[in-house]
């Protein structure tokens, strides 16, 4: 009996010593395993929060009511429908501008278009209200095997010749990295667009939406690279309308670069523009190029500088001012035709005093190179000035005041200048 005791008392010794030696390993292990949890996490809430300031400096309110994601409809939305496989999001705004100039404006009475103004000027001032800007916007993402297919289509009150009807700024759709329709040009960078109320923009900003098929690749994780074909035609002055004329022959091609940091950004494009006439029956093409470098730097907590540098030959159609003026290129009476250069800049602060007020200040200029058969009343250099101050009452509404100059000189140095003061309440839904 007693060997049995004994033989009993070894075994359970043994028994609780194993059960002590693995069972401690295995909760060592488990608490190592905890602890590792625990750190992951950690980090991932970092990353939560890092990437939450960074949505809410880009999209949050108010500064997602600013002209960049305005313009960029990046500005979120407040309705979203969703299906099985389908989101579509509803979105805009309402923005009622109330408008003084203190000389004539010409043909725009509710943008500042600098190479519209009058020369000589007369010092006659004029009143506007109007509703224009008001804008709707709709979104879908559907879910594929070849990807997210997207569409985009946006229209807003601005139409043609001063009415208040509807007008088409975006009709596009998006396929994994391939897109078609109708958006910005892949030239321009709407991105860099400053916190203004006025609706037409810098003047030497390449702004320009016409139809396009573009493909868009990741370059890691902070760049891209898109290609584009784009819509063909180009303005240009023409002497003798009998002999010569436009044609839209070869699309335009754009390549765009840029890299991205937290929400700042530099991007870099190039542009082919073929401009081609016809004389009589024959066909010439001249080779039209341009070259566009912009910035959007967020010096600290939304505080920003917004920079803008284009230069090109026979690119008037993409510049902000030059767009309605036909200057691509000329033909003389002689039948000499010729690409005409320009260049432009723009440099503006976008500052925000608080999460309820800002305010923008800045300055553009461009300037179109004259071939010697102009007339001396074209257009030769513009210039655009904004300085203004909004208060944001409540999410999703802004109401500001803004002044604003413009200036046009002519090949004969003549000038008109213009000054306004405009007020305006932005409500989005």
């Amino acid at each position: 009996m007693r060997r049995i005791y004994i033989c009993r008392t070894k075994i359970l010794f043994v028994l609780v010593f194993m059960y002590t030696h693995f069972y401690g390993a295995f909760a060592q292990d488990t608490d190592v395993k905890i602890d590792t949890l625990e750190r992951r996490v950690k980090r991932l809430e970092v990353r939560f929060d890092t990437a939450a300031a960074r949505l809410t400096s880009v999209l949050g309110i108010p500064n997602g009511l600013s002209r960049r994601n305005l313009e960029g409809g990046t500005y979120g939305s407040r309705l979203k429908l969703n299906t099985e496989k389908t989101v579509m999001e509803i979105s805009g705004y309402i923005q009622g501008d109330f408008i003084h100039s203190f000389r004539q404006s010409g043909p725009y009475k509710d943008a500042m278009v600098p190479s519209t103004i009058p020369v000589p000027n007369s010092s006659v001032g004029e009143t506007y209200f109007g509703i224009r800007q008001t804008r709707f916007t709709s979104k879908t993402t559907t879910k594929t095997e070849m990807g997210d297919l997207k569409t985009h289509f946006e229209f807003d009150l601005f139409a043609p010749n001063g009415a208040t009807t509807f007008h088409i700024r975006h009709a596009l759709g998006t396929l994994g990295r391939v897109s078609i329709g109708q958006y910005w040009t892949n030239f321009m960078d709407i991105d860099v667009f400053p916190n203004v109320f006025e609706y037409w923009g810098p003047n030497s900003m390449p702004f320009l939406r016409q139809p396009q098929i573009k493909y868009t690749a990741p370059l890691g994780r902070n760049a891209t690279l898109a290609v584009s074909a784009e819509s063909p035609g180009s303005q240009i002055s023409i002497a003798d309308s009998i002999r010569f004329s436009s044609r839209s022959l070869f699309p335009d091609g754009v390549i765009n670069f840029r890299y991205t940091w937290h929400v700042s950004h530099i991007q870099l494009t190039g542009l082919l523009h073929p401009v081609s006439l016809k004389d009589n029956d024959k066909s010439k093409t001249l080779w039209g190029y341009g070259f566009n470098f912009s910035c959007y730097w967020e010096i600290f907590k939304r505080n920003a500088i917004v920079f803008e540098a284009t230069y090109g030959k026979g690119i008037g159609k993409y510049f902000d001012d030059l767009g309605v003026q036909t200057l691509d290129a000329v033909v003389a009476p002689n039948g000499n035709y010729k690409l005409l250069p320009a260049y432009g800049g723009f440099l503006f602060y976008d500052w925000w005093w608080s999460d309820k007020f800002s305010s923008a200040i800045g300055y553009s200029y461009l300037h179109s190179n004259t071939f010697s058969s102009q007339p001396g009343t074209n257009y030769k250099n513009g210039a655009y000035g904004i300085a203004n101050f909004t208060y944001y009452p409540v999410d999703y509404v802004k109401i500001g005041i803004e002044y604003q100059y413009g200036m046009r000189e002519d090949i004969d140095n003549r000038k008109g200048e213009n000054s306004r003061i405009q007020f305006s309440g932005n409500y989005k839904f």
